[in-house]
């Protein structure tokens, strides 16, 4: 059968789209990296594994890559990164993976010691459906700028990362992609030795998931640390954290947002190890020399405690096959009480976001007090609080109905009830006085899902 033009057209741009999604699988004859230090693509048909080899000359200097993957929520999908020398030894290499959500990206800084020939390896794991991109920078690729010309409040990108202005300030809008979709913004920040203190805050429609995470990164782009807040109920929340510097020099931040488009976020960061803000100049009324700083409001009377209350209230600890969630009773009961107070939901409404992020993991409540009163009536008394938290829960489709509790009363104290000299230790007691969710990290999620009204849910645990 003879050809047309237009089919032979046809055949030959067909063709032509097929070999520039074809990268080399050999390590003798890789594919060449352009000048962009781009490389983009799809997961091999089929699915499954497969590694490409590509060649890139670099100079001796820092090299700054960057990887992403996206692809359909609830799939596994992996990308490995590696950079090998002329010797085909491993230089380099990391990796993301993407389960529950659609999508993942992460930068690393590379100190190239030596100019020459190097072999960059990417091995893909995952369904055809899922893209990839992988991006060389830095001052070891000559043929690149090492900055944009245009200064940017947000970038989305680790080689170009836009600059923390002085004022500490970082504000914008989730700019959306559904509750399973990731966007990330790099920034980089000239931090000095000392505490640098950050608070991040997101404000947005009430039941809607939304998600801010902080991850501060070191001048390799690995993590120092890093912290979230999770609103679902909620229309805000909002959450501090400090970070020790042990060392001047170039830090980055990756802010990571998930969540619907009409989500507001702030972040602010200041402190002694951030210069630009430590330095400079404060607005409002100064004190003035030899004068005494007068308190405005209500104080904290001498030997008060302080009942911290809502996110405050609640501590979060990783412990081996266990997710240790802790909520001061103080916020939740009145003393000797096993009812709620007036503002326990403050507190509540805060915990439930954070049991809904781990799914339907096996879920345990534990209840335990101070040491006042007897080993009976405190067992009686902790069982009770831990039964009072699960009904608020269940209520709520937090938790299933069929979530055990138990009581432990003050046979597990956190902190010493006394002092070493036998005198009362009010703040010990506080710390002991506690409800406990225990989530088995380990253990497969149970089958029965629990939805709250009108929502959808993956059956997926973290």
């Amino acid at each position: 059968m003879r050809l047309t033009y237009w089919a032979v057209l046809l055949v030959l741009l067909s063709t032509s789209s097929v070999y520039s999604q074809v990268f080399s699988t050999s390590a003798l004859n890789p594919t060449p990296i352009d000048s962009s230090g781009v490389i983009t693509g799809s997961f091999p048909v089929g699915g499954g594994s497969a590694a490409y080899y590509f060649s890139v000359d670099l100079q001796k200097g820092d090299l700054v890559t960057e990887i992403s993957l996206s692809g359909r929520a609830n799939v596994d999908k992996k990308l490995e990164f590696t950079l090998l020398d002329a010797d085909q030894h491993v230089d380099n290499s990391y990796y993301i993976y993407a389960g529950l959500d659609s999508n993942q990206d992460e930068a690393r800084h590379f100190s190239i010691d030596t100019s020459g020939h190097y072999l960059v390896k990417i091995r893909l794991d995952g369904p055809e459906s899922t893209s990839f991109r992988v991006q060389l920078g830095g001052s070891s690729i000559p043929s690149q700028t090492s900055h944009p010309d245009v200064a940017q409040t947000l970038s989305t990108s680790a080689l170009f990362p836009a600059v923390i202005p002085p004022s500490g300030v970082i504000e914008g809008r989730f700019p959306g992609g559904g509750d399973n979709h990731n966007t990330y913004y790099y920034f980089s920040v000239d931090l000095k030795a000392g505490s640098l203190i950050t608070q991040i805050k997101i404000s947005g429609r009430s039941n809607v998931t939304k998600e801010l995470e902080l991850a501060l990164l070191d001048s390799n782009m690995r993590s120092i640390g890093s912290y979230y807040i999770l609103a679902g109920l909620d229309e805000n929340a909002e959450q501090t954290k400090s970070f020790a510097i042990d060392s001047t020099g170039r830090y980055f931040i990756r802010l990571t947002l998930k969540g619907r488009e009409n989500t507001n976020f702030k972040v602010e960061v200041g402190g002694s190890a951030f210069p630009a803000k430590s330095n400079g100049d404060t607005t409002g009324a100064k004190q003035l020399p030899g004068a005494i700083q007068q308190l405005k409001g209500p104080g904290q009377q001498p030997g008060a405690i302080q009942v911290p209350k809502g996110i405050q209230a609640i501590k979060q600890e990783s412990l081996p096959c266990e997710s240790r969630i802790s909520v001061g009773a103080d916020a939740l009961f009145a003393f000797d009480r096993s009812d709620l107070g007036s503002d326990a939901t403050e507190t509540l409404e805060k915990l439930g976001p954070i049991i809904r992020r781990f799914g339907t993991r096996p879920v345990e409540i534990d209840g335990h007090t101070d040491a006042i009163g007897s080993l009976s009536y405190n067992q009686q008394l902790s069982e009770a609080r831990a039964e009072t938290v699960k009904r608020w829960l269940v209520k709520r489709d937090v938790i299933p109905a069929s979530t055990p509790i138990k009581g432990y009363g003050k046979t597990r104290p956190v902190a010493p009830n006394n002092n070493p000299d036998g005198s009362d230790n009010p703040i010990g007691r506080q710390r002991n006085r506690r409800v406990e969710i225990l989530i088995n990290t380990c253990k497969p999620a149970q089958t029965a899902l629990v939805v709250p009204a009108g929502k959808a849910q993956s059956t997926s645990a973290p």
